[in-house]
């Protein structure tokens, strides 16, 4: 009797096992996610990513410079929070103003350590940007209409 004891919990251990590392793969498999928040002052950033379609290693220090508030997470939270947004129509003329932004959405190869963190000094998070081009998927850049200010009222996002 004890032997078939003994064997049920070695199968369980073993289930155990092959489910923690299916797992673990599902969460390497995940799709990071970068969203900028970019004031339209800047535009010469925006015209840039959206002939483009990506980051280039010429652009990640201007758009360092350009970005006033970021977030990274997952598609399931993208979708959440941001995706709403992305779906909106670009701003009529007589309700533009000087605040307004777009919101940039950057597919991630995987998450880059520079971007997780709220409170990353300056250099940490330049280094970031400039792992931008090498970690981004190709071609998966969107840019938003433009939007009023209220686009970066959401409090997931934290400055740059």
């Amino acid at each position: 009797m004890p032997t078939v004891n003994i064997g049920i919990i070695a199968l369980g251990i073993i289930a155990l096992g092959i489910i923690a590392v299916f797992f673990v793969v599902y969460l390497k498999k995940r799709n990071a996610i970068l969203v900028l928040v970019i004031n339209v002052s800047k535009e010469n950033i925006i015209q840039i990513l959206r002939i483009k379609g990506q980051v280039e290693s010429e652009n990640c220090e201007e758009l360092y410079a350009a970005t006033q508030y970021l977030w990274m997470g997952f598609e399931s939270d993208f979708f959440k929070n941001f995706k709403s947004w992305f779906d909106k129509k670009e701003l009529p003329e007589e309700q533009q103003s000087e605040y307004d932004v777009y919101l940039v959405k950057i597919p991630l190869k995987h998450k880059i350590p520079g971007f997780e963190s709220s409170n990353a000094n300056s250099l940490v998070r330049l280094d970031a940007f400039r792992q931008l081009p090498d970690n981004s998927r190709e071609g998966e850049l969107v840019v938003s209409h433009r939007l009023a200010n209220e686009a970066y009222a959401n409090n997931n996002l934290y400055r740059r």
